[in-house]
Formats: C-alpha cells, sequence, structure tokens
C-alpha cells in the first residue's frame, strides 16, 4: 500500500490536500524500485496503459513528492477506505487517482 503525497504544493480548490495518489502494489516480492517505476517512467512505445500520467507531469516538472508505503493485510480493503474517506473529507479522489490517472 502506498501514498504519493505533494510536499511543496497542494490542490488549488481546498489549499490543504496534498495527496497526490492512493495506490496498491502488485506484489511485496519485487525490489521497491521496480513495485513502483511504472507509476512515472518515460515510455516512448505508445502502449501506456500502465503509465500514471499525472504522477509522471508531476515528476517532469520537478514538483516534489513523497512516497510513504503501509504494510498491510488486505491492501485492496485499505485502498478502498482510504480513496472513500479521501473522496468523503475533500469531495473528490486524490488528483492522480480516477479513470485518467
Amino acid at each position: 500500500m502506498y501514498i504519493y503525497f505533494l510536499e511543496d504544493k497542494v490542490i488549488e480548490i481546498t489549499k490543504t490536500d496534498n495527496f497526490a495518489y492512493i495506490g496498491k502494489s502488485k506484489s511485496i516480492r519485487q525490489k521497491t524500485f521496480e513495485r513502483f517505476m511504472h507509476e512515472v517512467y518515460e515510455d516512448n512505445s505508445g502502449n501506456d496503459n500502465a503509465k500514471q500520467h499525472t504522477l509522471t507531469h508531476f515528476y517532469e516538472k520537478g514538483i516534489k513528492m513523497r512516497l510513504e508505503v503501509f504494510f498491510v493485510e488486505d491492501c485492496g480493503k485499505v485502498e478502498k477506505e482510504l480513496l472513500h474517506a479521501h473522496k468523503i473529507t475533500f469531495g473528490y479522489l486524490p488528483i492522480a487517482n480516477g479513470k485518467n490517472g
């Protein structure tokens, strides 16, 4: 389970939300870099299904982000609960979550 936070910026709508992305890792057996490299990378092959466009934009623009990793039993359940809590608190999902990411 992991969360990307914006370090220097906040979402302009609320001035308080610095959550950028809430997600779950597919496998703990992979090395840390391999688990998260699908989030931010440059790929010109045309197959961008795994690319997380918003986080990539932040990375390419030099926006500081912080990654926090949590070890939990049921990542799917916790991810769903965190996304729901964020939506209840702020009225929307984190900026990089959602269909277009």
